[in-house]
């Protein structure tokens, strides 16, 4: 498809650099030209490109504005002197006009198309027009062409072009480590612009009223040329019109925004008949792309509409902001297009401006960009080249959302329905509430709702219908803030997504047990609290929200111990997100990891331990400090620690307190070791010793040593101290006297009779006269009994 309608020159400052950027593109795929505004760029290299000998299909151009779209494909076709839609045509949503060689289109377009055909066939060059604006749209269809080229048509040329974009940034993204993409500077055709500072002269004058005098001002200082004032937008422009009241004779006011009719668009845009003069208040249309003749002034109100994601209505809006220091650079150069001109800023000199605006990527709703990506096939967008790639907690955050709204399944691939919302073109959220309120029979109420989210009707979101299919319609917009009523409350919620919220003391539909919720705040963080305050809201009732999402309630199965109780508690519910639906006792269950939390939380003496068993508990824990290391640990804190080993085995059948308790924990020890390892602590540590009366008396083990607590005649005869542990540890002996109180505690029996034994004697035998004291008691005979009365 060859361009046989020669194009002159254009008598521009791009021409100079027209030849350079053929002959990068003669060798290479892609190239970046950065350019001054007003040096002919947006409508000379399309036509310059297209006569190129590799050139043998359509150039698309992408522009950020529909305005700038129309008005630059008009010039190109102006200067080949023919109608618009010949050679040269464009294309934006709901109005195109096809172009056999060049289409201008809007930036939104291009990622229509490559869905439609992926190859972009018949495709020669895609150009990015003023890239640096950095719309998501842009930076979406640079990386999907960047994709295209890489995997299916090698041969289309990418240009990337801007007055002041970061071309070294760009050309890294468009090139590769062998073969890096070129960057061509280009020089302007710029006049010196004087910039003089404005701002207010009286406190809390209103803004408007502020830019209209100083509108009246400049019309009466330069009776040359016209004025062009940036307003952030038509709400703005329309009140600033409304003000003016004293422009000079032949003065006409014309107004400049994407959303005008065509008619008023090129009223603006036209030279001023001779004798006559226009002021036109524009929105940032006006800031970049084609020039405006006769502009000599321009009044930079400062400020300017830019997207964000609204946390409050779940999509993107616009804020007004402070201009950046490049737009207010982009905005003062109109000025200086064709003669030298003023540029009045309404601000002060001192005041400080962010350099430059932050990507729409890095915080806009990425919402639609999950569900391009997802069309695409792209599930890791780690696997295209972005400038700026999307956060990946925002992408995270879009594709949940999806899920919700049935358009992704969980591996991030498009469903059918999916697909219905992606080529509705609106958001998804509306998209997904349309379609599925349509087969309801409630199409009339979602489309009322719909213009009230996106804006098409002017509201703070207090014009919901009053209908009971509106609940439906929210639920289905914002399927994440579906809320049921925390219990013992009439106004605190639970959202599905597991955030708090509340009603207002005075806000309808308190009480109700589930609410859609359309419009909800939160505080940012670290400025208040995290519940957040319903503000619009619609009842719905559960057999509805059921119906709604019954592919995404889950059946839940919670064991756990309860700590109020003290017991396991173990239920199954119906789940949507975090809200319980319905919920009953659950039978059957593996309850071991809730009854382990019990036993920790209550300690090891929550068990069942008889006497006996805590007895061998002690004797083992002596031994293994005392005698041998390599023996378990069976301490409280090691039985604690190690639950999972010992007791878990023994717990499939205990689901509840109850029958925990019934266990045997002793038991349960005793039969982890082997038959070697058990007569070696009944060895080591007898649970018993034999004095020299005859009795039998426990050894307790339970302070660390070995102790005997027994009468002071029943150890008559024996010399020394009984051992333990093969003979090597005595047995402390506490030695008690005929009415068991303490006499002496000794490890060293020899060492008592022959010293402490002769004054306890002397003390207590007159006190106790039936019971023996021998003077030499190793030779007596032990005895617990008395003498018997004479």
């Amino acid at each position: 498809m060859s361009f046989a309608t020669k194009v002159p020159p254009s008598g521009l400052p791009i021409d100079d650099v027209l030849p350079e950027l053929a002959a990068v593109l003669d060798q290479n795929s892609n190239a970046v030209l950065v350019a001054p505004p007003g040096s002919g760029k947006t409508t000379v290299v399309p036509l310059h490109l297209i006569q190129q000998t590799w050139c043998t299909g359509k150039i698309l151009m992408l522009e950020p504005r529909r305005l700038a779209t129309r008005a630059a494909a008009q010039r190109m076709a102006d200067t080949l002197g023919e109608r618009i839609g010949h050679h040269v045509g464009y294309r934006m949503r709901g109005d195109s006009r096809a172009g056999s060689h060049i289409e201008v289109i809007t930036e939104g377009v291009l990622t229509r198309m490559v869905h439609n055909d992926p190859t972009l066939e018949g495709l020669s060059a895609v150009i990015f027009d003023e890239f640096h604006e950095r719309n998501l749209h842009g930076d979406v269809g640079l990386a999907f062409a960047l994709d295209i080229q890489a995997n299916l048509r090698p041969e289309v040329r990418l240009v990337v072009m801007s007055a002041t974009l970061d071309g070294a940034a760009v050309a890294e993204v468009l090139g590769t480590a062998l073969a890096p993409t070129p960057v061509v500077v280009g020089t302007g055709r710029t006049y010196p612009v004087t910039v003089q500072y404005a701002p207010p002269q009286r406190p809390n004058e209103p803004w408007h009223v502020t830019v209209a005098k100083l509108v009246e001002r400049a019309a009466i200082d330069h009776p040359v040329g016209d004025v062009l004032v940036f307003c952030p937008g038509s709400p703005e422009i329309h009140r600033v019109a409304h003000e003016l009241t004293n422009l000079p004779p032949g003065v006409q006011v014309h107004q400049l925004f994407g959303t005008q009719n065509r008619q008023a668009q090129d009223a603006a845009l036209a030279i001023s008949a001779p004798g006559n003069r226009k002021v036109i208040l524009a929105t940032a249309v006006a800031e970049t792309s084609l020039t405006m003749p006769g502009i000599r002034v321009v009044i930079d109100g400062g400020l300017s509409r830019v997207g964000a994601f609204d946390q409050q209505r779940g999509m993107n809006r616009l804020d007004t902001v402070r201009v950046t220091q490049a737009t207010a650079d982009q905005r003062a150069g109109r000025a200086g297009r064709t003669a030298p001109g003023v540029c009045y800023r309404v601000w002060t000199a001192g005041d400080r401006l962010v350099a430059a605006p932050q990507p729409e990527i890095a915080n806009a709703d990425l919402t639609g960009l999950a569900i391009d990506l997802a069309r695409w096939g792209a599930h890791d967008p780690g696997t295209l080249r972005w400038l700026t790639p999307p956060p990946i907690a925002a992408i995270g955050s879009a594709r949940k959302l999806l899920e919700a709204l049935d358009a992704l399944d969980p591996e991030h691939k498009l469903t059918s329905h999916g697909l219905a919302i992606a080529e509705s073109g609106i958001h998804p959220r509306l998209a997904h509430m349309k379609l599925r309120a349509g087969e309801l029979g409630h199409g009339t109420i979602a489309q009322q709702i719909a213009d009230v989210l996106d804006g098409s009707v002017k509201s703070a979101l207090n014009d919901l219908p009053n209908d009971p299919a509106t609940g439906i319609c929210i639920a289905l917009a914002y399927p994440e803030r579906v809320a049921k009523i925390r219990d013992g409350s009439a106004h605190r919620y639970l959202l599905r997504n597991g955030t708090a919220a509340e009603l207002g003391p005075d806000a309808d539909h308190r009480g109700a047990t589930f609410l859609a919720i359309a419009e909800v705040t939160f505080a940012a963080a670290g400025q208040g609290s995290n519940v957040g305050r319903i503000y619009q809201c619609s009842p719905i009732n559960q057999t509805d929200l059921v119906a709604l999402t019954a592919t995404h309630i889950e059946s839940v199965t919670v064991v756990e111990w309860d700590k109020a109780a003290n017991d396991v508690n173990a239920q199954t519910s119906a789940m949507l997100g975090a809200i319980e639906l319905d919920s009953s006792p659950a039978q059957n269950v593996n309850c071991i990891g809730a009854v382990i939390d019990g036993v920790r939380l209550n300690g090891i003496d929550f068990l069942s331990w008889t006497t006996s068993d805590q007895a061998w508990r002690d004797r083992v824990n002596f031994l293994r400090h005392a005698v041998d290391s390599t023996l378990p640990d069976v301490s409280d804190e090691a039985l604690l620690a190690t639950l999972e080993m010992w007791l878990a085995p023994h717990l499939a059948k205990v689901h509840n307190r109850a029958q925990l308790q019934r266990l045997n924990p002793g038991q349960l020890l005793k039969a982890n070791l082997d038959w070697a390892t058990s007569n070696r602590i009944d060895q080591l540590a007898p649970q018993t010793i034999t004095v020299p009366s005859g009795n039998v008396k426990d050894i307790d083990y339970s302070s660390g040593r070995p102790t005997v607590s027994v009468k002071l005649q029943e150890m008559f005869g024996l010399a020394a101290t009984p051992r333990i542990a093969n003979s090597t540890i005595p047995i402390t002996l506490h030695l008690l006297s005929p009415a068991q109180r303490p006499l002496a505690v000794t490890a060293d029996l020899a060492s008592f009779w022959a010293g402490p034994y002769l004054e306890i004697r002397k003390e207590l035998r007159g006190r106790y006269p039936r019971h023996p004291w021998p003077d030499d008691p190793i030779t007596a005979v032990a005895s617990a009994r008395v003498k018997p009365r004479n």
